[in-house]
């Protein structure tokens, strides 16, 4: 949704030319639109919950979320589903968005994103279908609730499997505190990859080289 407000803006403004911004105010305006469409999908959301009878709480925090044993494996499951799947997406057509450069930037990818889309996906959409459908149908339509998102083939096919472990980890902590730190953890290398030229560079081929490992 957040994705979708900036890919609109971007090719449906008559007479913007983005190409032609800097990084660092492509990277703000970015950032603005995105937190702006997704605050609004959210509060769309919670009226549609609540409108159909859904009550109770339904973002859920709880201290079993920081263990930092939990959190090591969960980042190194992700890590390892990348380099599996990464050799078969690079085979799809990759459309990425321009996300721009700069402070706005990092802050829209291991802040504002980790924290709205965990609250949409792992806390409003995996909690309420999980009280009316059970955790099995719930924690896979979260999942591919979260690969749509992200409205590109690569990042659609790539966003399903990271939401499966994501959603694996919320059901198991019950807290949302552990899915935002490794969606911003995985975020933050995926930036740092893109800022040192290596965003085109598959997993094993920088395990190899001993560059980086990125999720």
């Amino acid at each position: 949704m957040g994705l979708l407000g900036m890919l609109f803006l971007q090719f449906a403004v008559p007479g913007s030319d983005f190409k032609a911004m800097a990084p660092e105010a492509l990277g703000r305006f970015n950032a603005v639109v995105y937190v702006v469409s997704m605050v609004a999908a959210l509060g769309g959301l919670l009226y549609y919950r609540r409108a159909r009878g859904g009550r109770g709480r339904w973002a859920r925090f709880s201290t079993r979320g920081l263990n930092p044993a939990l959190l090591l494996w969960g980042f190194v499951l992700i890590c390892a589903a990348g380099v599996v799947l990464e050799p078969l997406l690079a085979q799809l057509p990759d459309l990425s968005l321009n996300v721009g450069r700069g402070l706005w930037t990092l802050l829209m990818l291991v802040l504002f994103a980790p924290v709205l889309e965990e609250l949409i996906c792992r806390g409003l959409v995996l909690g309420t279908l999980r009280a009316r459908y059970g955790v099995t149908l719930a924690w896979l339509v979260s999942a591919l609730f979260f690969g749509v998102m992200h409205l590109q083939p690569v990042q659609v096919i790539n966003a399903f499997v990271v939401g499966l472990i994501l959603g694996y980890v919320y059901i198991s902590t019950d807290s949302l505190w552990s899915v935002m730190i490794l969606h911003a953890m995985n975020n933050a290398v995926a930036y740092l990859m893109m800022i040192t030229g290596h965003a085109n560079t598959l997993l094993i081929d920088l395990i190899h080289n001993r560059v980086v490992y990125v999720a």
